[in-house]
């Protein structure tokens, strides 16, 4: 089952994530390592915070073993990261991509059931793991308490609002789902499409 990772590093600079990500032989917005199916991360106060997918826990857990953690600390990344799992409902991949990413990242909070998130992506011509909307790099969809939150990376704000206001709101709404309760829009510092 593929797992969402949050990494929460207080006090990691980007000079310190930058040099850790070349030690891994990672090139910013390449492929990620193997089995991870996206990575974005962004500048959060004094630190950073990793949003990952994996397509198991087991193959994220192997290389935060093997690479994050030593590759870390050789880039001068001393404190240990807070880390979360989610489990993940279902994803979708890049849809056709611009010339020009200035990437942003939207966490989405909407009241319901996962069935009606079904009929949603149903509604909009998407097949669950399949690829997603043109503009968008990724996008997934974790149970919560009162619904499902979304996590999305798009290649641009002016790309996403344009895709909530002629898919996501009218959708949505026909789904019998409520707006979301809450929308947090993130700049991307950097990200990792799918691995080998």
């Amino acid at each position: 089952m593929a797992i969402g990772v949050r990494l929460d590093f207080p006090a990691a600079t980007t000079d310190q994530y930058d040099r850790a990500c070349s030690l891994m032989g990672l090139t910013p917005r390449g492929a990620g390592p193997a089995g991870a199916l996206f990575h974005w991360a962004r500048v959060d106060g004094p630190g950073m915070v990793i949003t990952d997918v994996w397509n198991s826990r087991d193959q994220f857990e192997e290389f935060a073993r093997d690479q994050i953690g030593p590759f870390c600390r050789q880039a001068g990344i001393i404190e240990q990261p807070t880390t979360t799992f989610s489990d993940v409902y279902n994803y979708l991949t890049a849809g056709a991509l611009s010339s020009t990413i200035t990437p942003i990242a939207v966490v989405m909070e909407f009241p319901g059931e996962m069935r009606q998130y079904d009929e949603v992506l149903d509604l909009m011509g998407f097949t669950p793991q399949g690829r997603g909307a043109d503009g968008g790099l990724f996008h997934w969809a974790t149970r919560t308490a009162d619904g499902a939150r979304t996590t999305e990376v798009w290649q641009d704000r002016a790309t996403f609002d344009a895709f909530a206001e002629t898919n996501l709101i009218p959708y949505t709404a026909k789904a019998g789902v409520a707006p979301a309760s809450s929308v947090t829009v993130y700049d991307v510092y950097n990200y990792f499409t799918a691995g080998a």
